[in-house]
This record gives C-alpha cells, structure tokens and sequence, in this order.
C-alpha cells in the first residue's frame, strides 16, 4: 500500500460517502450518524445525492449491502480517492457473503484502491471525531493505537476503555481478508506522532515478509503488544513428528521481531494501560527487571516480590554500600529478602529518605513504593515527599511506581500522576505494570543485541553441502540417507558420530564390530507408499544387536502393512557423564517459511515438548535466547560455567544449522536427534567489524558522518548498523584486503516502505581515504537501488562536509535546502 493511501485511512481531508440500501437497519443508522456528528473536523459528502463540480475527495466509506456496489466503487475512483473502507451494516455471518466481498475487493485492487474490510467498525480517529463505522459509542481520545482483524475484539476493548477513561489514537478493524494488510498500518503507526504504543490483535497473517519488516520497524519506535487467537483449532504442522504448532511459529515471529505477546483482551488492556503510564523513555531502561521495593510492612512488599519473581523479574539486591545508605538514612529493617521495610508508622520523611538512597546508587532499574493502611498514616503526606524526590529519578533515568493500598484518595492519585509517577491500588497491578515494561524493554533490547564472536571451526563449505542435495535432487529423492545428511551436517562444521549402513542383520553385526560396542541401530524402512528410518536402538553386545535387528523387523510389518526393513544404519552410541541429547531441526511453515527447532532430544521428545523455535537466519545474540527458552536450556545456561556442556558449541551447531538452512533452499526439514551436547565444540562469525572501524575514525569524520561527537560506537547503534532488514535495506562494506575482517567502509540504503525512495549514508575509516573507497561503494549501492525499482535516493549532508558534497555532486547528485535545519543540505538523485 502506497504511503498516500493509508494515511488517507488515518488523516482524510474530504470523505465521500456512499449509504447502503437498507436505512433502517440500526448499524446503518449508527454509520450516518457519526458520520454527520457535529463533532466531526473533516468534510463528509452523500455521493448518491450527486457532487459539485470537480470535487475530489481521498477516502471513500461504502456501507454494505450496495444496490449497486461495482458501480459505486468506480464512482470513489473517479472522485480521487485513494482508499475505500467498507462498512458491513448486515447482521449475520460475514462468511456467506465472502464471494461477493471479495470480488469487490479485486475490483478496488484493479481500479489502484486500498480497500479496508468490510468490518463493522471500519477506521476511528478520535481526535478529530472520526468514526468511519458503525460503533454506538466512539472511543475517547488518547496515545494508543488499536488495530484488530475482528469486530467483536475490537468491541471487547472498547467496552474495557470507556470504562476505564482510556483513550485511543487511531483504531482500526482491518478484517481478515482486508486489502489492508497489518504491515501496512504497522508502517503507518511507527511514524504517527499522536501515537506512543500499539495495541495488535491478529488471527493470521498474510503478507509474512511485509508484516516482519513493519513490525521490526515499528518496535524500534513505540512498544508493541500483540494478542493473537485460533490456536486451539489449529492442527500440528507435517514434520518433525508433528512436534511444531502455528502459534509456536507465531510466538518465534513475535520474539524475532520485538512484539509483547499478551493472552488474553483484559490482559492486552492491562498492558496497554501500564504503557499508558510508563513514561516511553524510562521504560527502555527496565530490560533487567531489577525492581526496589519499599513498603510500610513486610507482608505487603513479599506480596510484591512474588509477583516480581513471578513474572520473570528480580528483587534488586542490596549491596554493602546500599545496605550503609539506608541504615544511616535511619529508614527501618533490611530483611533478607532485600525488601525495605520502613516500618507500619512509617513517616513521609522516611519514605522520601529511603527512595533517595535507592536512587544514589545503581542496583535497581525501578522502585515501588507501597503503603498500606495504618493508624495516623498520612498518604498525602508521603506522596508529597516522593514527588520531592521525582525529579532525582528522572535525571537517574529510574522509573518509579506507587501503590497506595486501600485508600480512596483520588486527589493524592492524580497529584502522583501529574508528577509522572504512576499510581495503582494494589501490589499486583503495579507489578504488573512493572513487568509490560521489562517485557517490552527487553523486546526492543533484543533488537539491539550485537552477537559474540565465535571462532575455531572454521568456514562452512557450502558448495559440499550443495553437492550432495543436488545428487539426491538429481536422482528424484525426496530424502537424503543418513550418511547423506550427517555429511551435510559436517559440512557446515557440526561433528557426527561415524556411521555405517548395511543390509543385514549380519553385516550390523560386523559393522558394530569394527566400531566397537555399545551401539546405536536403526532400520531403514521401504513399502508401504514412503521411505523411512525407525527410531534408533541400543546394543551392547553381538546377541543384543541381533534380537534389536529382528524387533525393527518386527514393529515396521506391524505398523506399516506392506513395510520392510531393507537395511540398518548403525552408529557407536557415545554416552558419558554430562552429555545431553538436544533436538535440532528444521521444519517448514507455509506462512513464513523455513522455521528452525531447538529443545530437549531423545526418543521421547514428542511427549516432553520442550522446545522453541526461531526464524532463520539466527546469530549467536538469538541463538542464546532461543536456548534459553527452554527447560533444558535455561538448565545447561544457570550451570554454564560449573557443568561440562559447551554452550558454545551449541550456540555454534545452532547458527551453522541456520545458515545451512539461508544457503541451500531445497532444504525442507531437517532432524538431528539427538545432537548430543558435550565438552566439545566449534564456532563461527563475527558482527562486531563495525565497531572497531569506528574507532579508527577521527573524531572530525565521526561529526561529519554521524553528526556526532561521540568516541565509540555504542552497541545498540552497531546492532542497528548490521541487522539488516533485506526487503528495505542493503549494506555494502569493503573489507581491508591485508586484514580480513576489518572494514574500511561502505554505502548503506534505507528504504521507505513503498520501495520509491531510500535514504543513503557513505562513510570511510579515516586512515583509507582518498583511495576511492567511498565513490566506489556509493556508486554501487545505487546501482543495487536502480535494480529494486527505486526512483529516488536522497542523503543528509553537514554543510560544512565540503568532500562528501563533492563526491555527490561526481556522482549525480544535486543539492537542495533543508528548512528546518540551516546546518545541513539534501543531496538528491532520480535514477
């Protein structure tokens, strides 16, 4: 969707209007009335009752049913619109009609207009007074968007606000076969400046590509909630022993792309009420989850504490320094659980007194403030003194929280609010408002991870990798043999065990001979319409191995009618102390594609189901989290460095199966079971070059490129600098020939998400200019946007930068002025 079209949705000057056939019908006659509410600052006009004169108009709003809805639709077109929403006022289901609508959505598609719905309750802007739908009650304005694909969520959420005074910033019903896909009003929000978090609700999504890049866009500028249904009646996904779920491929989108998942409406509301209050700016500094807690009282604070526990978060431990503060502060008992306990005749002195010593040091992320109900207590009093102590916490860039317990003093609540601290009535919402911070900070944080460099295996060998799937491809096999896919496996560094296939039992025997026993047997089944190879069995000894040949028998003509084992694959089987099997896979998903699996092996992974998933291609930073993820993970992790697990070499097996996976796109599924985690391991990438070609910039180039004076690089923007979203970006870089690794510079694009115009950036390690560094990279990151179908790409230039003004003037670029900042030129060049 162009740029245009859906900010016509959000921002419409003229609106032309099309009421339905049936005018009695209450939906009906909800839609013209907010469409013609005195309320209302933008312009509706009654198409059916004929328009002036070359009167143009940008949003077209179509109640359904129409007499004539084709010849309607065409009609918005030739008034100049650029969207259409379409208003159902029909009762019943939607779905009996699905012919009919989505024929006319082709029609839009074809005549160059968005369509929107049909929904029941189309586009809400509050602040203008818009309700392009047929909601009863329009919502109160506020900073949160709301964009669902289902009426009767949006009418939940609606309800929850008006009871509880909260408003909205724009509100959508897209539907579930819009043209109006989420990514496009993703793209729209992230840059809304009446807009400070999103809530998202979604069933499906259709466009994956779209949606990824908008999502990963719009996180980087607002907290993003996201509740999603239908997952109970959805079946496994094929492969991998029916061990993957759709909603465990949505949850790994969701983390991938920094989105807040909630599980519920009143839990999506809560949320959303907490980010309401959270100031945007502190709640990026809660991603380690330290929370202070201050009471009048013991009971109250470990109430809070649990919940804090609970969610994931920590108590933030009290040092010695902390610990003398707070003594000397005179401000009561420091039990062990790291609570202050001021005491129930707590002062507000004292509670200013405590706060204070909290935020001189460094070991809490925020504070909660709790005060229960006592004899001679004094709220106002004490939210007097913290609001002292508000400024302190906002220059430490802490967030702090209250929860004044059974008091119904609204007037000492708002004062508390005005003053930027938000006020609960209970423990468990201000934890819980704690925690949507933490979740959200740690979301975004995610996003901004730079990945550990890992070395010692060296470089995967994809051209051997190739070789031998195009054998099987070549050959028509839909499936590599064993020895095939372990030799896969090592060709991207991962070590397997040696194996040998045969046909008999007698053959294993020797087999297992020469490898020496205990060993692994599988069989390899044929008949029965497929190919395919049992669950693998122990052996100790030559009379084992012969019973375990003829059981494999046995169970393949049991399950499969027609089976037979044609042969057995056999493996030594290397157990030692501390070595654990781990499931490491590769499924398909049919919305987003190849999807990476990682948890808990063996023969009985199906029924533990410990596991996670992650979208490919995953770095070490992403790897890690995935591992910790899940019980077996979070297991190896807290014991890293005590147990004889090389989490590394997962981390390691974790990426090359990754990059396996972007490198050959036959692949469909992979299954390593079990992949045994033991002392040994390999390693690979690094994404830190970046930030040591920054260092070797002079402080003068860094102000020129940066338009900053800073002397390194800080790790989020280094993260940002190398994660690079393909469908909007490209980086080209130019590696020091002497010094692989090191960066001498390179040309970057961003572009909008229409794909028109991009944004570019050249910089040169000081050290290596004047040898064409820049010139050559700028010219063919323009050549890569010409091949995109880009037609402009501009760049923002220090006046004063006299060589990179040059270098765009060679190049083709011209210069126009920049009126809101004098300092600074635009270079511009139509390809």
């Amino acid at each position: 969707m162009t740029v245009s079209a859906i900010r016509a949705l959000f921002e419409p000057e003229r609106i032309a209007f099309a009421p339905g056939a049936r005018a009695d019908d209450p939906a009906e006659r909800a839609l013209r009335a907010n469409l013609a509410s005195p309320g209302l600052q933008v312009a509706v006009h009654d198409v059916t009752h004929g328009v002036p004169r070359d009167a143009r108009f940008d949003l077209g709003v179509i109640a359904l049913p129409q007499r004539r809805p084709v010849s309607t639709l065409e009609r918005m077109r030739r008034l100049g619109c650029e969207a259409v929403i379409f208003v159902n006022t029909e009762a019943g289901d939607g779905r009996q009609r699905g012919r009919e609508w989505q024929a006319l959505r082709s029609r839009a598609r074809e005549l160059g207009l968005r369509a929107l719905g049909p929904s029941r309750s189309g586009v809400m802007v509050p602040a203008i007074g818009l309700v392009a739908g047929a909601a009863a009650t329009p919502p109160a304005a506020g900073a949160t968007a709301l964009v669902t694909q289902s009426d009767s969520v949006l009418g939940a959420m609606l309800g929850c606000a008006a009871g509880r005074g909260f408003g909205f910033s724009r509100v959508a019903a897209v539907g579930k076969a819009s043209d109006v896909v989420l990514g496009d009003v993703l793209d729209y929000l992230a840059t809304d400046a009446s807009t400070t978090s999103i809530l998202l609700h979604l069933e499906h999504i259709a466009d994956a590509r779209r949606f990824v890049s908008a999502a990963r866009a719009a996180v980087r500028t607002k907290p993003v909630l996201v509740l999603r249904g239908g997952a109970a009646r959805e079946r496994a996904r094929p492969g991998l022993g029916g061990l993957l779920r759709a909603d465990d491929v949505y949850d790994a989108v969701f983390r991938r792309t920094g989105l807040v998942r909630v599980r519920s409406v009143e839990a999506l509301f809560d949320a959303a009420l907490a980010l309401g209050r959270l100031h945007p700016m502190r709640v990026q500094g809660l991603a380690r989850g330290r929370l202070a807690i201050v009471a009048n009282g013991t009971g109250a604070a470990l109430l809070a504490a649990d919940a804090v526990a609970a969610g994931g978060g920590s108590v933030a431990p009290l040092d010695g320094a902390a610990r003398a503060r707070l003594l000397a502060a005179g401000v009561g008992r420091l039990p062990a659980a790291c609570c202050i306990d001021l005491g129930d005749d707590a002062a507000p002195a004292r509670f200013a007194a405590a706060l204070g010593a909290v935020l001189e040091g460094d070991d809490a992320d925020a504070v909660l403030l709790v005060h229960a109900p006592a004899p001679g207590a004094d709220p106002a009093g004490i939210a007097r003194a913290i609001i002292e102590r508000a400024a302190q916490a906002q220059a430490a860039g802490r967030l702090v929280i209250a929860a004044l317990l059974g008091s119904g003093d609204g007037e000492t609540r708002a004062r508390l609010e005005h003053a930027g601290i938000p006020c609960y009535d209970d423990t468990v919402d201000a934890v819980r408002a704690f925690l949507t911070g933490m979740r959200a900070a740690r979301a975004l944080a995610q996003l901004g991870e730079i990945p550990d460099a890992i070395a010692g295996a060296g470089a995967p060998h994809p051209e051997e990798a190739a070789e031998i799937v195009d054998v099987a491809l070549a050959e028509g096999r839909r499936a590599l043999d064993a020895g095939e896919s372990l030799a896969l496996l090592q060709a991207y560094g991962i070590p397997a065990a040696v194996t040998r296939t045969v046909r008999t039992a007698a053959e294993a025997r020797a087999a297992a001979a020469a490898l020496g026993y205990p060993v692994t047997v599988a069989g390899l089944v044929r008949g029965g319409g497929r190919a395919s190879r049992t669950e693998p069995l122990e052996a100790a000894s030559g009379e084992a191995l012969t019973r375990r040949c003829r059981t494999l028998q046995e169970r393949a003509r049991r399950v499969r009618p027609g089976a037979r084992v044609a042969g057995f694959v056999v493996q030594p089987t290397r157990r030692a102390a501390g070595v654990l099997e781990l499931l490491l896979g590769v499924a398909s998903d049919p919305t987003f594609g190849p999807v990476l699996v990682l948890g808990q092996g063996g023969p009985y992974c199906e029924t533990v189901r410990d596991y996670t998933c992650g979208l490919p291609p995953l770095n070490t930073a992403l790897a890690r989290a995935a591992l910790a993820d899940t019980r077996i993970g979070r297991m190896i992790l807290e014991a890293e460095h005590a147990a004889p697990v090389n989490v590394d070499a997962i981390v390691a097996a974790i990426v090359q199966v990754s990059q396996l996976l972007a490198d050959q796109a036959s692949l469909a599924e992979l299954r390593v079971n079990p992949l045994l985690a033991g002392p040994q391991g390999v390693f690979a990438a690094d994404a830190r070059a970046m930030q040591r070609a920054f260092l070797r910039m002079t402080a003068q180039d860094r102000r020129m490129r940066l338009f900053t004076s800073m002397s390194e690089l800080r790790d989020d923007l280094a993260a940002r600098g190398t994660a690079i979203d393909y469908d909007r970006e490209l980086a080209l870089v130019v590696e020091d020939p002497t010094q692989p690794g090191e960066l001498w510079g390179g040309a970057r694009i961003v572009a909008d998400p229409d794909g028109a115009t991009a944004e570019y950036a050249v910089s040169t390690r000081s050290d290596v200019q004047r040898r064409g560094v820049g010139e050559a990279s700028l010219r063919a990151i323009l050549d890569y946007a010409r091949e995109r179908g880009i037609k402009t790409v501009y760049g923002i230039v220090l006046r004063e930068n006299a060589p990179m003004r040059d270098l765009a003037r060679r190049v083709g670029f011209r210069e126009t002025r920049t009126p809101d900042d004098p300092e600074t030129v635009r270079t511009v060049i139509d390809l």
